[in-house]
């Protein structure tokens, strides 16, 4: 099904020289990386990008469409948003929000015990933190993932703002994407972790993985980090992907490719009932598997000039 829709979309992806920004009043349409005669498409995210100038920047310079997953509040935000621009990098805003046990807790989090009124205030800071993104997804966030009242409430804000929004999967299940599309707004998730083990090997490994899902389907999206681990295997293994018919593209293209639509739905649309029930508290996730790891502070990348 993800392949046809892939080939549905194909005859919409239009080549841009630069990404959209926030600021556009026209409504982004299937932003694309030239296509070529590729079979497959794959989007990479880069999180965590906007602590560590050194090690963002040489994501950035990479030579290829990657995306910038930016932390907001960051020394280097709106360094990160500039650059990833004039780079032709895509730039998504990476939204703290509260984990499961809570173990490297940040400031600007959204947390499952804050007000509406506490929770808007947070979001809108973070939001308002820089410019130029395009989308969002979830830093950590297996414990407010899972709270449909505050993704509700979240995503009644950034309907406006005329983003679309990825779950990086840091739970097992989750509503988010669900509320979204009720809210027009366009979705997807992540299907592969680059760097759950920060080991060259093991990167690889999952690097192969990637392109193995993205022949399947005909597209496929992977989170990575900016550590050096990782960055040396997109080195090695980005130039590789022409070998086997796969284009790196932008996330909005990839959420056009599966949707076979333009980006956004319409403002205008039923925006339908959703359950208030608040399942966190119910909802249990394994702590010890890998690829739910969620990237904490304590690992955070010392900023560097």
């Amino acid at each position: 099904m993800r392949a046809a829709n892939w080939f549905a979309g194909c005859s919409l992806a239009i080549a841009l020289s630069l990404p959209f920004t926030a600021a556009q009043a026209t409504p982004l349409t299937n932003v694309s990386a030239t296509l070529d005669n590729s079979t497959a498409t794959v989007s990479i995210i880069i999180d965590d990008v906007g602590h560590n100038r050194r090690f963002g920047e040489q994501v950035a310079y990479l030579p290829a469409p990657l995306t910038l997953a930016i932390l907001p509040h960051t020394p280097f935000d709106q360094h990160f948003a500039d650059l990833g621009q004039q780079l032709g990098k895509e730039v998504m805003l990476h939204m703290p929000m509260q984990a499961i046990g809570n173990r490297a807790p940040s400031q600007h989090q959204l947390e499952v015990s804050m007000t509406q009124p506490a929770f808007m205030s947070k979001l809108r800071d973070n939001l308002n933190a820089f410019s130029g993104y395009t989308g969002i997804n979830n830093h950590q966030g297996s414990l407010l993932m899972s709270d449909t009242d505050r993704l509700t409430w979240m995503m009644s804000e950034i309907a406006d703002r005329r983003v679309f929004f990825v779950d990086s999967r840091t739970g097992r299940r989750s509503p988010a994407n669900r509320i979204a599309n009720r809210y027009g707004i366009s979705t997807s998730d992540r299907d592969i972790f680059l760097d759950h083990e920060i080991d060259e090997d093991v990167i690889s490994a999952q690097f192969d993985k990637l392109i193995a899902q993205s022949l399947r389907d005909g597209h496929a999206v992977a989170i990575g980090h900016p550590h050096p681990a990782t960055i040396n295997v997109l080195k090695r293994k980005l130039p590789t992907l022409a070998q086997h018919g796969i284009a790196v593209v932008p996330m909005s293209t990839t959420i056009a490719l599966q949707s076979g639509n333009t980006l956004f739905a319409s403002r205008e649309a039923n925006i339908l009932p959703v359950s208030t029930t608040r399942r966190a508290a119910t909802l249990r996730f394994p702590t010890n598997d890998p690829l739910l790891r969620e990237i904490g502070d304590s690992e955070r990348y010392v900023a560097t000039q």
